[in-house]
């Protein structure tokens, strides 16, 4: 089986298009779907509840508004599939989604499997980001783990993976970071996993939104978020490594804050409210 999950909150506008298009991919695939609401205040929650209704493989929790970490936390303590994915709340699948999931990831019995992306843009264009296709090995990934931002298409995002259950049963996102829980979370995979693949194809359908996280609005939060971040990859790298090793990961720690995090901080300064 595998283990979808999704995080919603205040999602009424996109839900549904999401989970049908998890619905038309299911086909006869063995597929349990864990939808965690967030704290809605919109209609999600009565959106969510026809789903459940209507399709017994749909499980739905409620809770309050703790952020997708925890949201996603709650979905992995009571998922029982052998492979887990992610899929945001308001992006879609292929139709062919699943058959890839299983070919790639279940049938060949890979710990962890990156794969690219569609970027749906807000005008309506459609960019692909596909990956460069890989197979690391044990000794690979160690030497990858010292360059995450140049990694970032391995890094970035969970909703572009399939993760087996034995590799993340122990592990949970990190509730205090509210921006780049993703990349802690992967880093802390490959801390454990002995073989990754990474293919180019593209069944994840990532759709711009203009009121996001990540769009050019002011953050509450930010700087705070920014430094959980930075904590949290002090403790979770390994640094039992030799003093070149050593340079080449701190290098990458500001390689990552220098053109990732300071123009989103640029921004917050862009658009604060004076008063």
């Amino acid at each position: 089986m595998i283990s979808v999950i999704i995080a919603a909150f205040n999602a009424a506008a996109t839900i549904d298009r999401c989970i049908n298009s998890i619905d038309v991919a299911k086909k006869s695939h063995d597929i349990e779907l864990i939808v965690i609401d967030d704290g809605s205040k919109d209609h999600t929650a009565s959106l969510l509840h026809s789903w459940a209704s209507a399709r017994s493989w749909i499980t739905v929790k409620y809770q309050k508004n703790g952020g997708v970490a925890e949201a996603r936390n709650t979905g992995l303590d009571i998922a029982t599939g052998n492979y887990i994915v992610f899929i945001d709340a308001d992006d879609t699948i292929d139709d062919w989604y699943f058959d890839f999931v299983f070919e790639q990831a279940v049938d060949r019995d890979v710990e962890m499997l990156a794969f690219g992306h569609k970027r749906m843009m807000l005008d309506g264009s459609v960019i692909e980001r596909p990956n460069s296709a890989a197979e690391y090995s044990r000794q690979d990934i160690e030497t990858l783990q010292l360059r995450v931002t140049e990694n970032r298409h391995i890094y970035w995002y969970a909703c572009t993976k399939v993760y087996s259950k034995n590799l993340i049963a122990e592990l949970r996102f990190d509730s205090d970071v509210k921006f780049g829980e993703d990349g802690i979370f992967n880093i802390a995979c490959l801390s454990k996993a002995n073989r990754l693949s990474v293919l180019p194809d593209c069944p994840y359908n990532y759709y711009e939104n203009a009121t996001s996280i990540t769009s050019s609005q002011y953050k509450s939060g930010l700087l705070e978020s920014i430094e959980a971040d930075y904590t949290a990859r002090v403790r979770i790298h390994d640094w039992s490594i030799s003093a070149t090793e050593k340079q080449v990961l701190l290098s990458d720690f500001a390689r990552s804050y220098v053109e990732h995090m300071l123009p989103y901080l640029l921004n917050n300064l862009a658009h604060i409210d004076m008063k």
